[in-house]
């Protein structure tokens, strides 16, 4: 399981709504996906992301965090029925942890449904 890169980007990507950058360590390139926000903040030639991997029957995705706090939410966004991946990244990408612990705990329906893909019933 792969839980943190640290090496040189050397691409950065964009397919349809998806994003992310291509770290290059020891020789071999991980695509990594961020949200648009944390994709903007990568410009120095060092990368170094926290990681979240996710092992499907028809491959492996990475899912890419500055902080270790943004992982360890990812991880309890995807925990919660019906919350995936892009829709956790999606969350992510509307609020700063901090102001998307806050919608929560507050029950922000409006600041919640924001974030693509992201209905009223989901965000109850």
């Amino acid at each position: 399981m792969i839980g943190w890169l640290q090496g040189e980007r050397i691409q950065t990507w964009e397919q349809g709504g998806r994003r992310g950058v291509v770290v290059a360590c020891s020789g071999v390139g991980y695509e990594v996906q961020l949200t648009r926000r944390d994709q903007e903040a990568q410009t120095d030639a060092t990368c170094t992301l926290w990681v979240h991997q996710v092992q499907r029957e028809d491959g492996s995705n990475l899912y890419g965090f500055p902080q270790q706090r943004d992982r360890d939410l990812f991880r309890t966004l995807i925990a919660v029925n019906g919350v995936g991946p892009q829709m956790a990244l999606s969350l992510l990408d509307c609020c700063t942890a901090p102001d998307l612990v806050a919608a929560i705990i507050e029950g922000d329906l409006k600041r919640l449904t924001q974030a693509q893909g992201v209905g009223k019933r989901t965000a109850e």
